[in-house]
């Protein structure tokens, strides 16, 4: 029987390293860590542990991040756009201002969250818990919230949005990964 073993960084300094070296960084420890500011774009993240991390006004883009834990983590102006969190967890976590556009929550645990004037744009938000959330000020549209298993008791205010939106902020994400992807390859 083999034991799975956990990449454990310990500092912020080796997450940046390790992003300038791989793309792959499937169930790696970034528990408690400062990564305020980061920019994590085109990854694959399965299972992350980011509890008690510090990821304000990161930037998650285009990133598998399915079944991630974002338990307790200060996530304030974060931005996920066209990111796959589905099965996170983010019970207790602090997305004030948080920016959820275009992403796959499908699945997530949002119970005891702080949603204040975070906004949510074309995100799938079927089977998510929202208990005991707060979202004062959140605001939303192209989102399903009578799709979530619980749903915020107070619904983010919807505000329409043309559907090609979400196709345009796909798009360009996919492409400002691909160019940093390349980008890093001409250095390697």
């Amino acid at each position: 029987m083999s034991e799975e073993i956990s990449v454990r960084y310990e500092t912020r300094e080796e997450v940046a390293e390790a992003l300038g070296k791989k793309r792959d960084l499937s169930g790696v420890d970034l528990s408690g860590l400062d990564l305020s500011d980061m920019t994590m774009a085109g990854l694959n993240m399965p299972g992350v542990n980011f509890s008690g991390a510090n990821l304000t006004k990161s930037r998650l883009a285009a990133a598998n991040m399915e079944g991630a834990n974002f338990s307790n983590a200060l996530l304030n102006e974060a931005r996920f756009a066209a990111a796959n969190l589905s099965g996170s967890n983010f019970q207790g976590a602090r997305m004030r201002g948080a920016k959820l556009h275009a992403a796959n929550m499908e699945g997530c645990d949002f119970t005891g969250a702080d949603l204040t004037d975070s906004s949510w744009f074309a995100a799938n938000v079927s089977g998510a818990d929202f208990s005991e959330t707060t979202t004062t000020g959140a605001r939303g549209g192209g989102v399903s919230w009578s799709s979530a298993k619980v749903p915020p008791e107070e619904s983010p205010e919807q505000v329409s949005v043309s559907p090609v939106i979400p196709a345009i902020i796909v798009g360009l994400l996919i492409g400002v990964v691909g160019v940093i992807v390349l980008m890093k390859r001409r250095k390697g």
